[in-house]
């Protein structure tokens, strides 16, 4: 009875000590005791993919010197792939890698139809979408086509309160530089900065992105105090109930017909009334 005890005990000794055995209880422990990583945020692929510089001063100072930061961010943006713009009013020199485009005074700068034909003066080959294991159908890796920069995505550096409520007006993000500004770019900037700066409250690249420091939600065309513009004219506009555009004084003009009815309020009353 006794030898039968040391032999089981034998037994499970060796199994205990079973090299396979002894590896895993190894990796347990390990993990076991292993700190926690810290917890990091997944961003979506939501990268600016145009940054643009309107006017001649949001590079340059009055005087012509450089403005401090705009290189620094030209070039952290072409290592993310986001091509730069500067469209201004002559043609002055290159700021690192920003180089001038001369813009012809039909539309004049700043405006919101400037921006939106610079934006659609070029092509971008945007992210392919996919998730982990190659995405939903193995789209991990996929060559999307080339299209225009969404104006959503487009970041617009504006040296004046003109040239924010162009971009603004346009759909865009829109970082003031308020150093040089004649007039205060407050509410018509989604964030004000004296100057883009190369020290350690610059403004990066990685701060542009939605979500991202400074923003939360993609950006749609809004005059100063909130209300629907349309892109490229920048002229206020309303939405019927079909989601079609009509312009401030139509609506205005519908709205006052038939008493205080709206053009949308008649139309649903024509519809229940033969009901």
């Amino acid at each position: 009875m006794m030898r039968s005890h040391i032999l089981l005990l034998v037994a499970c000794t060796n199994s205990l000590n079973f090299s396979p055995r002894r590896v895993h209880l190894r990796k347990l422990l390990r993990r076991k005791n292993r700190k926690p990583k810290r917890p990091t945020m997944l961003r979506n692929q939501d990268r600016p993919e145009l940054l643009l510089f309107v006017t001649t001063n949001a590079a340059r100072w009055t005087d012509g010197v450089e403005r401090p930061g705009v290189a620094r961010l030209v070039a952290e943006a072409k290592d993310a792939g986001t091509p730069s713009i500067w469209i201004c009013e002559d043609d002055p020199k290159p700021v690192g890698d920003l180089k001038p485009t001369p813009w012809p005074n039909a539309p004049s700068l700043p405006c919101p139809q400037a921006l939106q034909d610079a934006r659609a003066s070029i092509e971008i080959e945007p992210d392919g979408f996919g998730g982990g294991m190659g995405g939903a159908g193995g789209t991990r890796g996929r060559k999307m086509p080339a299209r225009e920069p969404l104006p959503a995505r487009c970041v617009v550096i504006a040296p004046s309160r003109e040239a924010a409520i162009a971009g603004r007006s346009a759909g865009m993000r829109v970082v003031g530089l308020c150093s040089e500004a004649e007039v205060t770019l407050d509410g018509a900037a989604d964030v004000l900065f004296d100057e883009l700066d190369d020290d350690w409250d610059a403004v990066t690249f990685d701060d542009l992105y939605t979500p991202g420091s400074y923003w939360v939600n993609p950006p749609s065309p809004r005059t100063v105090d909130g209300r629907h513009a349309d892109p490229w004219t920048g002229e206020v506009v309303e939405y019927d109930m079909s989601g079609a555009v009509v312009s401030a004084a139509e609506a205005e003009d519908e709205s006052v017909d038939d008493g205080e009815l709206s053009a949308a309020e008649r139309a649903i009353l024509a519809d229940i009334e033969g009901l």
